[in-house]
C-alpha cells in the first residue's frame, strides 16, 4: 500500500513539473522573432512612475547618460532601438522615443514594459486615446503592473467622454480586481499546481487510512472548490480574448455611424480614449458597442485593439 502510494505521488511530481515546463513558454516576442533579453532593461523603480509626466522609461538609468543616437530606429534591432528610445524620452524628444520603441513591436516582440513606455511617449504627446491602448496592452500582459495601471487611471481621467466604471457594486469591483489580478499564463500554472494537490489528496483519500484519509478527502474538497473560480476566470479570459476583444477609441473625435461605410448615417460622436467592445469587422471597419446599448460601426484606424491578433 505504501509503495504503491508513493509511486503516486511521484508519477504526479513528474507530470506537474513537465507541464510547468511546458507552459513556460517566453512571451518576449510573437513566434517566428528574436526574443527580447529580459536583462536588457532596469527594473522600473516606483518613485520614478508616478505619473506620464513625471516618469522616466524603464531602463532610463541605465542608459540616459548616452545621448540621442542619430541613426534611423527602423534599421536598428530591438535593444538597440529602446535604448535610443530611452534617451530620446530622457532628451524630451516624446516622438522620437515613440518611433524607436515602436520598432520593436514592428519585429514581434511583447513585453510589458515596451507597451507601458509607448504609453508614456503618447501621453506626453497628449494624444490619450494612444496612451491608454498601451497601458492597456501592458496590463493585458502583466496585469499586475502597478504603475502602467496608475497611468491608465490618470490617462482615463483626461478623455472627453468619462466612462462611468464599469464595476458600481463595491463587491463585484473587488471580484473584478481578483479576476483581473493575473494573466492567463499564470492562471494556467495555477490551475497545474492545484490540479496536481487535489491529485495527491484525493490518491491520500483513496488509498489512505483513518485519521488521514479524512483529512485528505476535505482537502481535495477544498483544493475543488479553490480551483473553481480560478477557472472560471482564466476560461473567461480565453473566451474575451476570441470572442469579445476590447478596443479604444484613437481619434480625437470619430462618428459612430450605422453601418460600414463613410455615406452611413451618423448616431453619436466618440473621442479618445473611449472604451469600446468590439464586436466584428468589415473590410476597412469596425463594429464597436459603446456604454451599454449603443451600437455602430468606427473606421478601422480610429479603433486600437487590446487584444493582440484581433
Amino acid at each position: 500500500m505504501r509503495n504503491g502510494l508513493v509511486g503516486i505521488l511521484r508519477s504526479s511530481a513528474a507530470a506537474l513539473l513537465f507541464a510547468l515546463a511546458a507552459t513556460a513558454v517566453p512571451c518576449s516576442a510573437q513566434d517566428g522573432a528574436a526574443a527580447f533579453p529580459a536583462d536588457s532593461f532596469a527594473p522600473a523603480e516606483t518613485a520614478s512612475f508616478s505619473s506620464p509626466e513625471a516618469a522616466s522609461p524603464s531602463g532610463a538609468e541605465a542608459s540616459a547618460a548616452s545621448g540621442t543616437p542619430s541613426a534611423d530606429p527602423r534599421s536598428m534591432d530591438c535593444p538597440s532601438a529602446f535604448s535610443a528610445g530611452v534617451a530620446a524620452y530622457a532628451a524630451g524628444k516624446w516622438d522620437a522615443a515613440r518611433l524607436a520603441w515602436e520598432r520593436c513591436l514592428d519585429l514581434g516582440v511583447r513585453d510589458e514594459r515596451v507597451h507601458y513606455d509607448l504609453g508614456n511617449a503618447w501621453f506626453r504627446l497628449g494624444e490619450v486615446g494612444w496612451a491608454i491602448l498601451h497601458y492597456e496592452k501592458a496590463l493585458a500582459i502583466d496585469p499586475g503592473f502597478a504603475d502602467a495601471r496608475a497611468n491608465l487611471d490618470l490617462a482615463k481621467s483626461r478623455r472627453a467622454d468619462l466612462q462611468p466604471a464599469r464595476a458600481d457594486d463595491p463587491l463585484f469591483a473587488r471580484l473584478l480586481a481578483v479576476h483581473s489580478f493575473f494573466s492567463i499564463p499564470f492562471g494556467m500554472k495555477l490551475l497545474l499546481a492545484l490540479a496536481f494537490l487535489f491529485g495527491v489528496a484525493l490518491s491520500v483519500a483513496l488509498l489512505g487510512r483513518g485519521r488521514f484519509r479524512a483529512v485528505a478527502g476535505t482537502a481535495a474538497a477544498a483544493v475543488a472548490l479553490l480551483a473553481l473560480p480560478v477557472l472560471l476566470s482564466v476560461g473567461y479570459k480565453v473566451w474575451e480574448n476570441e470572442f469579445a476583444p476590447r478596443g479604444v477609441v484613437l481619434d480625437r473625435t470619430a462618428d459612430l455611424r450605422s453601418g460600414p461605410a463613410a455615406r452611413e448615417q451618423v448616431i453619436a460622436t466618440v473621442h479618445a480614449g473611449a472604451e469600446v467592445d468590439v464586436k466584428g469587422r468589415s473590410g476597412d471597419w469596425i463594429q464597436v458597442r459603446v456604454g451599454e446599448n449603443l451600437e455602430g460601426w468606427l473606421p478601422g484606424t480610429a479603433v486600437g485593439v487590446v487584444q493582440d491578433g484581433f
